[in-house]
């Protein structure tokens, strides 16, 4: 699934690991902005100082811009600010990477979309008035729960969760805890990697791959 093989970076040094698929994976970075860093390179968003990054088994410098993107198709992006558009509503927000990447109507994914929110703890009959709010005026829970369903709405082969549990209590971070966990166990060969600069947010993941960065170094973390 995903390889790193010898990739140096301004913030890391000679880094190799596989992560195979259906694997679960955290990652402990020293700094938000190193978690940056990491994802980018992993999506190669940007481009590696030296090494090689293998994302979907494939070395994605040589792809075409075009390849890339269909491999981006493949990946499902939590942010930990949610990643929410400001000037979309929550229903704009939450249906726009399955029109880019999917060219799906936003009438035909209505219902998976209700029983995504309704699973998550939202009431029904304010459903409609909350799909209509701007997400600048939402607490940051509720931010990364919308983050969260529109990533699993496109059934993501390879789950990215940024900062997840950061800035929440332990009753809410235990709750999105849950429900990835859930959501990676639904297909066999998910891929779900958790990455934050925060050990306690980090410690309660059960992983199998757990790196942890040292320096300009990532270790075996246990």
């Amino acid at each position: 699934m995903i390889s790193f093989n010898d990739v140096s970076t301004k913030c890391f040094d000679s880094l190799s690991f596989k992560l195979p698929e259906g694997e679960v994976c955290k990652v402990l970075a020293r700094s938000d902005y190193d978690v940056r860093v990491f994802i980018d390179t992993l999506l190669f968003l940007s481009k590696p100082l030296s090494g090689e990054v293998l994302l979907f088994d494939e070395n994605m410098a040589s792809l075409t811009e075009y390849e890339q993107i269909n491999r981006f198709k493949r990946v499902g992006m939590v942010w930990g600010s949610g990643g929410l558009v400001s000037n979309l509503k929550v229903r704009g927000n939450v249906f726009l990477p399955l029109a880019y990447h999917k060219g799906e109507r936003p009438e035909n994914a209505e219902e998976r979309v209700e029983a995504l929110f309704l699973k998550m703890g939202f009431e029904r009959e304010s459903l409609a008035e909350y799909m209509g709010k701007l997400p600048g005026t939402l607490p940051l829970h509720e931010k990364k729960l919308i983050g969260l369903i529109r990533a699993m709405l496109s059934e993501p082969e390879l789950v990215i969760y940024e900062s997840l549990f950061d800035g929440l209590g332990l009753r809410q971070a235990n709750e999105l805890l849950n429900i990835t966990s859930e959501f990676h166990s639904r297909e066999k060969m998910r891929t779900s990697i958790y990455i934050s600069s925060d050990e306690d947010a980090l410690s309660r993941v059960k992983a199998t791959v757990s790196l942890k960065q040292m320096g300009k170094e990532f270790l075996i973390w246990d």
